[in-house]
C-alpha cells in the first residue's frame, strides 16, 4: 500500500505539491547554463541566467507546462530584452547606471508556483 501511494504523489499534478525550490533549481539548471553555486532565490532570470528574447519566452512556457503557472497575463516585454537589442540596452543600462527592464527572480518563479500564475501582481507581491 505505501509503493502505491508514493507512486501516486510522484505523479500528482504541481499544483497539488508544495513547490520546492530545490526542484525548480534543478529545472532552471536543465534550461539554462548557470551553474548551481549561482542560483539563489535572488538570482535575476534575464541577467543573471542570461535568457533574452525567444529563449526566455521559451524557458518560461516549460516552466508553466511543467509547474501548472497561467502566465496569459504576464508581460514578457516588461522583463525581457528582445534578443537583437540585448547589446545596445545592455550598454544604456550601463552608461545610465539604471535598468530599463523590471527584474523578474527565481523567488518570482516559485511564487508563480505557489499561486498557479505568473503576472504583475504576484510578482509586485513579494516583500523580501
Amino acid at each position: 500500500m505505501e509503493r502505491f501511494v508514493l507512486k501516486f504523489i510522484g505523479k500528482m499534478p504541481y499544483a497539488f505539491m508544495e513547490p520546492d525550490f530545490n526542484d525548480l533549481k534543478l529545472f532552471i539548471l536543465d534550461n539554462t547554463v548557470v551553474s548551481e553555486n549561482e542560483l539563489t532565490l535572488n538570482t535575476s532570470v534575464q541577467y543573471d541566467l542570461i535568457l533574452y528574447g525567444d529563449d526566455a519566452i521559451e524557458c518560461l512556457m516549460k516552466y508553466s507546462e511543467r509547474y501548472h503557472v497561467d502566465l496569459s497575463n504576464f508581460m514578457a516585454a516588461d522583463y525581457f530584452y528582445g534578443e537583437s537589442e540585448v547589446f545596445f540596452s545592455r550598454l544604456v543600462e550601463w552608461l545610465l547606471k539604471k535598468r530599463r527592464k523590471k527584474i523578474l527572480t527565481v523567488r518570482h518563479l516559485l511564487k508563480g508556483i505557489r499561486v498557479g500564475k505568473l503576472d504583475e501582481k504576484v510578482i509586485t507581491s513579494i516583500t523580501n
